[in-house]
């Protein structure tokens, strides 16, 4: 895998709650993200090489919205540092202008952390 990035990965703070669009079954919880990608947590592994419709659940409003939907394919998934847990990369897929927009104020805002690699 690179592991050369493109963008700084954030953190968010809160466990942020995210859903398969499609069956409405929560499958983790945001790790890290950027308007190129995510991170998802997760306690089963998740298929790789697979195209999902993400719905994240905002923990607060922002610009207006409080839940973007994002069309992903996953690129890998491993133990997480707590084995109990999954960690899985997303890239993100043909991301609307709005959700752009939401993902770079939660990139700006203080519910972020600079995530350390």
């Amino acid at each position: 895998m690179d592991d050369r990035r493109r963008q700084i990965r954030k953190r968010l703070v809160s466990l942020t709650v995210v859903l398969d669009s499609k069956s409405g079954e929560v499958i983790g919880r945001i790790a890290n993200l950027t308007t190129d990608g995510l991170m998802l947590s997760s306690d089963r592994a998740l298929a790789i090489d697979r195209s999902y419709t993400l719905q994240i659940k905002l923990p607060d409003e922002v610009a207006g919205r409080t839940q973007i939907d994002l069309e992903v394919r996953s690129l890998w998934s491993q133990r997480a540092v707590d084995p109990t847990y999954y960690a899985t990369g997303f890239e993100i897929l043909n991301l609307s202008d709005a959700d752009r927009h939401v993902i770079e104020v939660l990139m700006q805002d203080a519910i972020f952390q600079r995530w350390v690699s």
